[in-house]
């Protein structure tokens, strides 16, 4: 049995999607059988002094209006530093592919052009320098981190992130029934760097959304891709209610 510790991409999509829908349901029970506690008759005002009522957007300081801040803890954000991105290289439908092939219980696309080059077991390398190998690169990434023994060597580069995964690697994979990807949306490509969200489907539950995606943030090194070692590599799992803006790979079961 894998010990506790930090699960794996895929596992802890699921497992945040879970939370989200059961954090959402907290929010609706609560506040309405709650009694509305009376004032203090010797509280003063002051303007701009204090804070803003229970429920309602603080002030924005210089204006007196709500701030625009998001306040979504589960919302993703872009690259701290997204470089001038040309539109025309962006991949706005699906490469070509040979097809799917299991990386410890998901699929995962591979091509002849675009990579991977080389697969020992469900450890692949040699992902085409292009949009579309950055794209396929993304979903093996999605697929494999914590789950492939050999990975975190092959994909990360030395440092803390790369210890943290092998400190992992090596313990039983945790699958996530019913899980396939969907679909992709190539959010930046450069010649340096690329980020992917990668959507999934599953099963819907009164826990669990049938939609998600994760953003991954890849690196050229010079000779390969790999997952970037900032923080900024990937995203918490956010939920959402169609494909739009995506490029459906038609994978969702009927």
């Amino acid at each position: 049995m894998r010990p506790l510790g930090r699960p794996s991409i895929r596992s802890r999509s699921a497992l945040v999607a879970a939370g989200i829908a059961l954090t959402l349901g907290i929010a609706g029970c609560t506040g309405a059988d709650e009694e509305t506690q009376p004032a203090d008759p010797e509280a003063t005002t002051t303007a701009g002094a204090d804070p803003a009522p229970a429920g309602e957007e603080p002030a924005d300081d210089a204006t007196g209006e709500p701030s625009e801040e998001p306040t979504d803890p589960w919302v993703t954000s872009p690259p701290e530093e997204t470089p001038s991105q040309d539109p025309e290289a962006l991949l706005d439908e699906a490469p070509a592919i040979d097809g799917w092939e299991d990386v410890v219980g998901l699929e995962v696309p591979v091509a002849t052009e675009h990579g991977p080059q080389q697969q020992d077991g469900a450890l692949w390398t040699g992902y085409e320098h292009s949009a579309e190998g950055a794209v396929l690169a993304a979903h093996y990434v999605f697929g494999a981190q914590g789950n492939v023994p050999g990975y975190a060597e092959q994909w990360i580069p030395e440092g803390e992130k790369r210890d943290d995964v092998l400190a992992h690697e090596q313990e039983d994979p945790v699958p996530v029934p019913g899980m396939v990807i969907a679909g992709f949306r190539n959010v930046t490509y450069t010649d340096d760097q690329a980020v992917v969200d990668i959507a999934t489907h599953m099963p819907e539950t009164e826990e669990r959304p049938e939609l998600s995606y994760t953003r991954i943030k890849l690196i050229w090194d010079g000779e390969k891709w790999q997952l970037d070692p900032t923080p900024q590599a990937g995203s918490p799992n956010q939920q959402i209610g169609n494909l739009d803006g995506f490029v459906d790979w038609d994978r969702i079961p009927e």
